[in-house]
């Protein structure tokens, strides 16, 4: 892994060293990045590092993440069509405390790179992944993906739950992609902005059954299918195809559906760079 990650990178992400590619900005909560040209909004980033301790807490304030986590890396097999991820080169943009980033590690990943803007994050995220010494292939970084400085692509670009999220959707499409390698897919989640996704996601997840805690989703930033949609045929991407999600609170578990009124995943690849014959 030190051999594809540059050197001066890999001992940056190491679990005592902060990066020098980021500009700190401190406030009630660190952050590990410039707020000029941003893509997230300083205020979900303070909100989830408020949280930060819940992380590996699989019963607490993040117990549906926990629960849905098995689902995402089944819908990664699914697109990838293979059953472990052997010799990829993954990136995980808005890893929270590592949740799905340690279990795409465990599944024979050469190297996965967890970036997320909060440092309580990724403080957790760290602490967690050293307890375990085959999770050596597993790297992670402060700081924001457009502000990521590294000297590859990746063969596998996720982000969940991350896009309803950040300042500039479109925007951060485009930075995802810029760290696609020519072939490599990009996995999404994230919730339809439908009536049926206020009741569920914010009047019901939040307020009536406590799923989540109040204030985690603000409907005006759901995005739609077809919005989504739009953006990865913006960048050039193709194959693009998705599918709906339910969570059953009862049984804890995630399942994919048709249906995308609610959560839904979208992949796409990026297109190979054709070779000119002399």
């Amino acid at each position: 892994m030190k051999r594809f990650l540059s050197s001066s990178l890999f001992k940056r992400l190491g679990p005592t060293r902060r990066s020098s590619y980021f500009v700190p900005i401190m406030t009630s909560t660190t952050r590990c990045y410039s707020n000029r040209m941003s893509t997230l909004h300083e205020d979900e980033v303070e909100k989830f590092s408020k949280l930060a301790h819940e992380w590996w807490n699989s019963d607490g304030e993040f117990r549906t993440l926990h629960d849905i986590n098995p689902l995402r890396i089944q819908y990664i097999k699914k697109i990838l069509g293979r059953s472990h991820f052997d010799g990829l080169h993954m990136l995980d943009v808005g890893c929270g405390g590592g949740i799905a980033a340690e279990s795409m590690a465990r599944l024979g990943a050469a190297s996965v790179l967890g970036v997320d803007a909060s440092q309580e994050n990724i403080g957790v995220a760290k602490a967690h992944a050293a307890r375990y010494d085959s999770l050596s292939n597993l790297a992670y970084h402060c700081g924001l993906v457009e502000q990521l400085k590294v000297d590859h692509q990746f063969d596998v670009v996720v982000s969940f739950e991350v896009i309803e999220h950040v300042r500039n959707p479109t925007l951060f499409v485009q930075f995802l992609v810029s760290h696609l390698k020519p072939g490599g897919h990009l996995i999404l989640s994230t919730i339809n902005r439908s009536m049926r996704s206020y009741l569920e996601m914010i009047v019901g997840a939040e307020y009536v059954t406590g799923l989540v805690p109040r204030g985690t989703h603000d409907h005006d930033k759901f995005v739609t299918p077809e919005e989504l949609h739009q953006m990865l045929q913006m960048n050039q991407l193709v194959d693009i195809t998705s599918s709906g999600y339910a969570y059953n609170p009862l049984t804890r578990q995630g399942a994919l559906k048709q249906n995308m009124d609610v959560s839904y995943f979208m992949s796409a690849k990026k297109k190979r760079i054709k070779k000119l014959l002399n």
